[in-house]
């Protein structure tokens, strides 16, 4: 049985960030991992978008830790990751 959800990625077009949208999709996984007696959702993210990592923060997420070249395959400059995780 699963102990956790991973969120592979959360997108939301430009034109319509700032309305809750993301905020709702999240708050969607979370309430089906619950159904699921689920209590945990993890994510990465890459550390080159703060203001991805600061909204997930805002949302109850904690980083866990750096994983160096988690993103290597994508043959980005820095290629490191942030695990980060919310438990509930």
């Amino acid at each position: 049985m699963p102990t956790s959800v991973y969120i592979e990625s959360i997108a939301v077009l430009e034109p319509y960030r700032h309305f809750g949208i993301g905020k709702k999709l999240l708050e969607h996984i979370v309430e089906q991992a619950k159904k699921s007696f689920i209590h945990e959702v993890t994510a990465h993210v890459w550390v080159e978008q703060p203001e991805v990592l600061e909204w997930y923060k805002k949302l109850g997420f904690e980083e866990e830790e750096k994983i160096e070249n988690y993103y290597k395959e994508q043959k980005l400059d820095n290629p490191t990751a942030i695990l980060i995780h919310r438990k509930f």
